[in-house]
């Protein structure tokens, strides 16, 4: 059954609707469920992340503001709309 990847495993689980070693049926409200969307989530979240600290590199340097803010408007244009996409989340 475990192959390699534990989300492979849960997602194979929770689409065969068998019982688990406790008598829980898989499903979409079980543990495996919940694991692989948490496994989601910390992949947005690293995502997220890495996206972040680029933006701060990148704008860290001096000609890049200016470059993005004279010569690209549309590259900063989407850059707020993402921030504030973002910031208007809600965390819980």
């Amino acid at each position: 059954m475990f192959d390699g990847e534990p989300s492979r495993a849960l997602e194979k689980l929770a689409g065969t609707g068998q019982r688990g070693v406790c008598g829980a049926v898989w499903g979409n409200n079980d543990i495996a469920y919940r694991c692989r969307t948490c496994l989601k989530w910390a992949d947005l979240y690293e995502t997220t992340l890495h996206v972040v600290e680029d933006i701060r590199f990148v704008m860290s340097h001096s000609l890049a503001p200016r470059y993005v803010t004279h010569d690209r408007r549309n590259i900063l244009r989407t850059w707020m709309k993402q921030l504030a996409f973002v910031q208007g989340m809600n965390p819980q």
